[in-house]
């Protein structure tokens, strides 16, 4: 069932990379009705999940676990999830942010974690950033970025090509 809604999802979208969905259906299915007991009426996770997840990804050497969905920097988990990063030691992690809402706490809380990698999401240049994620955030992300680099020196922004930004790769670059 899983892998039938992955086509079907990118079937509706008309477009998508399906190999990576495809390919970890079988561990989502595992971890969520089996490993975490996932309840649908209460989809957050809670640090017990969070520790499993690193847990069975450490035993499993799997390489790199992304904490991504929604901002993360929102998440009320966030502290527990930091902390229970500082106990691996082969698989990596990385986290994916808009870097908009990075107060000192925050700052202090990622410090505190074993992060590899952030990666921060800017759209393009100001015009095209600000169109698609609101006014004023553009200038937000470019201050979170200085702020990250508090954190950890492997620092990437991340943008998605789209027809309202890919001639002006070159700028995104910069």
């Amino acid at each position: 069932k899983a892998r039938q809604l992955v086509i079907e999802t990118l079937l509706e979208a008309g477009s998508g990379h399906s190999a990576g969905s495809l390919g970890m259906a079988d561990i989502f299915v595992a971890l969520y009705f089996h490993i975490l007991n996932h309840d649908p009426k209460n989809p957050e996770l809670v640090d017990r999940d969070i520790n499993k997840i690193f847990e069975v990804a450490e035993e499993n050497r799997v390489f790199e676990v992304t904490l991504t969905g929604g901002e993360p920097m929102m998440w009320p988990g966030l502290e527990g999830t930091m902390k229970a990063t500082q106990s691996l030691v082969y698989t990596s992690v990385q986290l994916i942010t808009n870097a908009t809402v990075l107060s000192r706490k925050i700052i202090e809380i990622l410090k505190g974690g074993n992060l590899k990698r952030i990666c921060v999401s800017l759209d393009g240049p100001k015009e095209i950033h600000e169109k698609n994620r609101g006014k004023g955030t553009f200038i937000k992300t470019i201050q979170g970025i200085k702020k990250l680099r508090q954190v950890v020196d492997n620092l990437t922004v991340i943008s998605v090509l789209d027809s309202t930004n890919y001639h002006q790769w070159p700028q995104l670059t910069k």
